[in-house]
């Protein structure tokens, strides 16, 4: 079928007039022409693909369609809730609204059964869809969980290239979070004989006391929750709004997992231990 449709007029009128050799180059030039064309649409597949997870320096350089316009879907899995997703990505549009690039941004979030803007989110709100427009350029997510756990980003980008820009940032932001991570590329040492680690050699080896301390704690409520936030670096008030609950009992909650866990499982922040070096003080 292929040989069909690369001969065209010419190279079947050559097959069947029995002139091999001209049938022969009009063929290979037609088969080496749609290799060409193929690898072309590869090249712009593996593009768009890699683009989803930030990768734009490409070992065979930029590719694109020749389009300035986009129009990608694409599934995106995530840690965490609908819910939960809806109330970063609410509280992310307006932080991205202070950059210049995004004074214009509007960002909705809908809730299952009503077309209307969502004021608060219900912890068990599951689906919910997210539209974010930028002028003319509208980015569309539709949340909603996994059986498995986590949550599925059904995505959509209509518009300008510029788009994934904001994608960008919003899955940098989920990275930040700790709710997606790519994995880890081992380095390939030049030796390729495997060498056998001896005991002491093991014990040597400094173990990470502090990777995903947070799973160490009973999972109990959002306790773990905040606890890796924590870790993160991220604010009583920024874990709040992630949590869905208020900063004071984020505040309680830390305090009381300190207490029960100590410090080395939940440290102190230096702005909190002078707080509190003060009211001693006083």
């Amino acid at each position: 079928m292929l040989r069909e449709e690369v001969l065209g007029p010419r190279g079947r009128l050559a097959e069947l007039m029995g002139q091999k050799d001209v049938y022969q180059a009009i063929l290979s030039d037609a088969l080496f022409e749609k290799r060409v064309q193929r690898q072309q649409e590869f090249k712009v597949w593996l593009s768009s693909r890699l683009q989803i997870f930030g990768y734009h320096d490409l070992p065979f350089g930029a590719v694109a369609d020749g389009s300035k316009k986009i129009d990608q879907q694409f599934d995106f899995s995530i840690k965490g809730t609908p819910a939960q997703f809806g109330v970063m990505l609410r509280q992310f549009a307006l932080t991205l609204r202070s950059k210049a690039n995004y004074q214009r941004l509007a960002c909705q979030i809908l809730l299952p059964g009503g077309r209307k803007d969502a004021g608060s989110i219900p912890p068990d709100a599951n689906p919910i869809e997210a539209k974010i427009s930028l002028d003319k350029n509208r980015l569309s997510i539709h949340a909603h969980i996994l059986p498995s756990a986590g949550t599925l980003l059904r995505i959509r980008l209509t518009g300008e290239r510029t788009l994934w820009d904001l994608w960008d940032a919003i899955r940098e932001e989920l990275e930040k979070l700790g709710w997606f991570s790519l994995p880890e590329i081992p380095e390939v040492t030049a030796s390729t004989t495997p060498q056998a680690v001896t005991s002491t050699e093991a014990q040597s080896q400094p173990a990470n006391p502090t990777a995903e301390i947070w799973m160490t704690i009973p999972d109990v409520g959002p306790n773990r929750e905040i606890l890796r936030h924590w870790h993160k670096g991220l604010t009583c008030e920024q874990i709040a709004v992630r949590v869905s609950l208020s900063r004071k009992t984020v505040l309680n909650r830390i305090n009381k997992l300190r207490k029960g866990y100590g410090a080395e499982v939940v440290p102190y922040r230096k702005s909190n231990y002078i707080k509190d070096s003060k009211k001693k003080l006083s």
